[in-house]
């Protein structure tokens, strides 16, 4: 078989389940199996393959198992990131978190904490473009912390990973300039796409009253845990951005910014105090 009739069959099974961008998740397939780029099968299109490798892995994702998961990566901020099962995969959307960071008025933040890091793609994010702030990092997930600390390996930055949830990872005598979080924002039952429902670990997908548990939480315990003038950088879920902003003001909080994903959906918000 070719790299082309390959291509063409698995793209014919993969829309035959419903999954979008058929042609192109078949030659990253292939591409992963062969140990190849996909500039390399579009100048190979005649090359005859023999791969029962990329038969499995089309069989993983012919049963939703997301892509990033089956080739280990996702890209972030122009970076590649080690994804698994265990944290959730980085979303273009959340990039505006990054650039609603790098824009904040000086003094710039010092010191950077990111509740609930997951892959870290967050916090060594903003270790990089940021290079002379001190960034934290706390997940509850074992796994995702460990996976954090891979990738800050992979991408050659100290960042400070701790255990626990929320502020409760981190030491009570230490104050930020910048809390940042993309927290769990769903609740039970609102999800039906099943590469997220049934892959996305639910720690990282999942929050209880009405799936703003996360987000009460964070606006009741932050004023101890900000520097004077300190600020809240949080990820917003579709639908929720005028409950959240009611969460936030109820706890003496005001909406200093937010900013809309490329769907022009409110995706970031930031919360100061006063």
């Amino acid at each position: 078989m070719t790299v082309r009739d390959w291509i063409e069959q698995a793209a014919r099974g993969l829309s035959h389940c419903g999954i979008v961008s058929e042609r192109l998740e078949a030659a990253c397939l292939l591409a992963r199996a062969l140990e190849r780029d996909r500039a390399w099968l579009a100048a190979h299109p005649d090359e005859e393959i023999r791969c029962s490798g990329a038969e499995n892995l089309l069989a993983r994702r012919l049963n939703r198992e997301p892509l990033a998961y089956i080739l280990g990566e996702r890209e972030f901020f122009g970076r590649t990131f080690e994804v698994g099962p265990e944290v959730l995969i980085p979303r273009q959307e959340t990039e505006v978190l990054v650039e609603a960071a790098l824009d904040m008025q000086p003094p710039r933040p010092q010191r950077i904490a990111d509740l609930g890091t997951g892959s870290g793609c967050l916090a060594i994010t903003l270790a990089l473009e940021m290079p002379e702030a001190e960034v934290w990092a706390a997940d509850i997930s074992p796994g995702a912390l460990e996976t954090a600390r891979r990738n800050a390996r992979r991408h050659r930055v100290d960042i400070r990973p701790h255990a626990g949830d929320l502020f409760n990872a981190l030491p009570e005598d230490v104050r930020f300039d910048l809390v940042v979080s993309n927290p769990p924002y769903i609740a039970e039952g609102e999800i039906d796409q099943p590469e997220v429902r049934d892959w996305e670990p639910p720690l990282a997908l999942y929050s209880e009253e009405d799936g703003c548990g996360h987000y009460r939480r964070i606006a009741r315990e932050a004023p101890e845990r900000l520097a004077p003038e300190g600020s809240l950088l949080l990820e917003v879920g579709d639908g929720r951005f005028e409950q959240v902003l009611r969460i936030f003001a109820l706890e003496g909080w005001h909406l200093a910014d937010f900013r809309r994903d490329l769907e022009g959906l409110p995706r970031a918000v930031v919360f100061r105090r006063g």
